[in-house]
């Protein structure tokens, strides 16, 4: 990048995947030059390149003098080795610039290319650097004893630090935090550890591109892309036709559910989830846009939502989905069994559901407008509006580590002031379910109002609270469910005599002719 500053050039933003040993997958935001060299004969070569802050470690000062006399077409000027940074690595697509081998003594070899000359391989009288090394031996020792109060002790860890950073051998990839796997130092990310390089990178794109309101006290997000966004191309047209086919769906189904849709779509914009464009964005914005097609699932069972809107992120439009340009990041849910043993590890049970989570991490501008979609009230007779997505959508590849991490940094920010709610949301979540068992209902009601306390720092609220036994008059100013029974991760769990029991759908349904050979059967009988 240094050189390039220098040479004052202008490039293409691209993304670049570097491939390193091992197999691991780097992504790096980078920019595309178009670099002119000329070389001893005053010929100009373009080469196309990619902007690095740094290509590889500095070169290190090698004493070449003597070369030159092995070889019988150069001088000493000729074999000038240069040391300190490498302004720039020309690989085997420019072949044409590879130098190739004049001559060869023993394992060592002239190279020339349109630049000049270069060496290769080794000799006895190539010096590298010019450090000396004495060695010390020794052969008597004598010790005696100190007063330990009069000597100064180093703190350890900070020689720990220096020693870490002294053989930090990072940039050559094979180095990956966390070293210890299932979080026994206290620094790694939250979930059990066991991440793979790539997942680690993956998990550190989606924290930096978490960022904290302190004023709002909300979280905005930049989606991790590992893909250009600039590729996506523009599906209106395949929208308006998914939109038609939605309406015609809705419209079979009934009045009811139609307006339900429509209902839920007017509420997403009042709760600040969606937002309305006006004709002036929707002509002029110039970044990548993406539409997400909509539908509906029906749940007659349900009272309150008898129909939900899922936004596709897995549509495909001339080979291209939107979910395969962002990074998932590692699982970093809690292991759910562990979670279930802690919860019944003592007398009072308490859970809490968070709610509308997802909804409570913002996108950032650029990611709104990849998440546009189309709706028109029902209307048809009429051209759709324009909408985007304002916070993150469930169906999105990263969704759920990006919601799961902005929990976990929140918890993280107020540990110093709620220890017992942070230590409960890091360890005893589960997606948006929060479970803890305690003592007694003194211990209960404290850490159900730091956790609310707490979550309302990161815009997260609690949807309500369930409590082993009945609800009384020492939960008021908690939301506290009256329901006999509650379900909690895939389970039914009775409030009232604290036990846990399933609920399984068995089809008893058989076809026609079965039915006909069973009786006949029978009657044999």
């Amino acid at each position: 990048m240094i050189l390039l500053g220098r040479l004052n050039l202008k490039g293409r933003d691209v993304t670049l995947s570097v491939t390193k040993v091992g197999n691991t997958t780097d992504y790096i935001q980078s920019k595309e030059y178009i670099v002119p060299l000329t070389d001893l004969n005053g010929q100009e070569w373009k080469i196309r390149t990619y902007g690095m802050d740094q290509i590889t470690a500095d070169v290190t000062r090698v004493d070449i003098r003597g070369i030159a006399k092995l070889f019988k077409s150069v001088t000493e000027k000729d074999v000038i080795r240069p040391e300190g940074k490498v302004d720039i690595l020309i690989g085997s697509d420019c072949c044409v610039l590879l130098p190739t081998k004049a001559e060869q003594v023993g394992n060592l070899q002239l190279m020339k290319n349109q630049f000049g000359y270069c060496l290769r391989g080794s000799h006895t009288l190539l010096k590298v650097g010019t450090v000396s090394h004495h060695f010390v031996r020794i052969h008597h020792l004598y010790g005696q004893q100190y007063d330990t109060g009069s000597i100064h002790i180093a703190n350890f860890n900070g020689l720990k630090e220096s020693l870490d950073n002294f053989f930090n051998i990072e940039s050559l990839g094979t180095q990956c935090n966390p070293k210890c796997g299932n979080c026994k130092c206290g620094k790694c990310p939250i979930g059990n550890g066991n991440y793979t390089i790539a997942e680690e990178r993956e998990l550190n794109m989606i924290r930096k591109g978490l960022h904290y309101d302190k004023d709002e006290k909300r979280w905005t997000v930049t989606y991790p892309w590992i893909r250009e966004s600039a590729e996506l191309p523009n599906n209106i047209g395949a929208a308006n036709h998914r939109l038609e086919s939605t309406e015609k769906r809705l419209q079979r189904t009934g009045t009811i559910y139609a307006n339900a849709y429509n209902d839920q779509i007017r509420d997403m914009v009042n709760r600040n989830v969606a937002r309305k464009l006006s004709d002036y964005e929707v002509r002029n914005y110039e970044g990548p846009i993406h539409y997400l097609p909509h539908h509906e699932v029906l749940k007659p069972d349900s009272k309150s939502t008898p129909i939900r809107i899922v936004f596709n992120s897995s549509s495909t439009y001339m080979g291209h989905v939107i979910n395969d340009y962002w990074a998932k990041g590692p699982n970093v849910l809690n292991d759910m069994l562990v979670v279930l043993l802690r919860f019944r590890q003592n007398r009072i049970g308490i859970a809490g559901d968070i709610s509308k989570m997802y909804n409570a991490i913002k996108l950032s501008v650029s990611d709104q407008h990849t998440h546009r979609f189309l709706w028109r009230d029902l209307d048809a007779s009429r051209k759709p509006d324009h909408y985007v997505l304002k916070t993150v959508t469930f169906g999105d590849r990263p969704s759920g580590t990006i919601a799961t991490v902005a929990l976990g940094m929140t918890a993280e920010m107020s540990k110093d002031i709620y220890p017992e709610a942070a230590e409960m949301i890091l360890r005893n979540s589960y997606v948006d379910d929060i479970i803890n068992s305690v003592d007694n209902n003194d211990q209960a009601r404290k850490v159900m109002e730091d956790t609310e306390k707490l979550l309302a720092k990161g815009g997260f609220t609690i949807k309500h609270w369930i409590v082993t036994g009945k609800q009384s008059d020492q939960w008021n100013g908690l939301h506290i469910s009256n329901e006999p029974k509650e379900k909690i991760l895939g389970m039914i769990w009775q409030l009232r005599d604290d036990m846990f029991t399933f609920q399984a759908k068995i089809n008893f349904q058989v076809n026609v002719e079965e039915y006909t050979l069973i009786k006949i059967c029978n009657k044999l009988k």
